[in-house]
């Protein structure tokens, strides 16, 4: 499927500064950038430094004052099946080096406080039943509701409060998942059936 995709910023920044952008459409497996350019005005000297273990493609500049960012891109993505039922689970020991860190708690998803709840609810189940288990329960017990976080709530807020906006959501998917021994991360997506369409959070 083909998909065009915009995004525009706007940044005042109060004193010259150096800035990391990480707006750019990810190169996957199941996704490719056909096209892309990222351009500001007043035109910024910017530079692209990607990492090559995440694929994370990033831009940094030096700014000061006003200034705006542009991003279109053309981005091809392939089907894939996001069904969870039969997946099985894979030992510790198994996985992949690069997936280990998305098992340890983080600052916004801190899994090692919400082991005993996991155990409790899902503990039974394994693979893909758990995580479906472990999302049904999200969607079940909390609203999805604007304004009840902010910028330093994490996932142990968010299962205290029963509500909260789509970051929120992720963050306490992955911390579930994590303390469940599964390996999770967040992402941002382009919510395409969004009207309008913007970016989305995503575990």
């Amino acid at each position: 499927m083909r998909f065009q995709v915009e995004a525009s910023l706007t940044y005042d920044f109060a004193a010259p500064c150096e800035v990391l952008l990480l707006v750019e459409a990810a190169h996957g497996r199941d996704q490719q950038v056909t096209s892309d350019a990222l351009t500001f005005w007043p035109p910024a000297p910017a530079r692209r430094i990607d990492d090559p273990s995440t694929g994370e493609r990033r831009t940094v500049f030096a700014a000061s004052g006003r200034i705006n960012a542009l991003y279109r891109a053309t981005v091809e993505t392939a089907a894939s099946d996001h069904g969870l039922a039969g997946a099985e689970e894979t030992a510790i020991a198994d996985l992949p080096s690069e997936v280990l860190p998305y098992l340890r708690a983080s600052r916004y998803s801190p899994s090692d406080r919400l082991m005993r709840f996991v155990e409790r609810e899902v503990g039974g189940l394994r693979g893909g039943e758990k995580v479906a288990a472990i999302l049904a329960w999200i969607a079940e017990h909390v609203d999805y509701r604007a304004g009840v976080s902010h910028a330093a709530t994490t996932a142990v807020d968010t299962l205290v409060d029963r509500a909260g906006v789509c970051r929120d959501f992720s963050h306490l998917a992955i911390a579930l998942c994590r303390a469940g021994n599964i390996p999770a991360r967040a992402v941002s997506g382009y919510a395409w059936r969004l009207e309008p369409p913007d970016l989305h959070a995503v575990a």
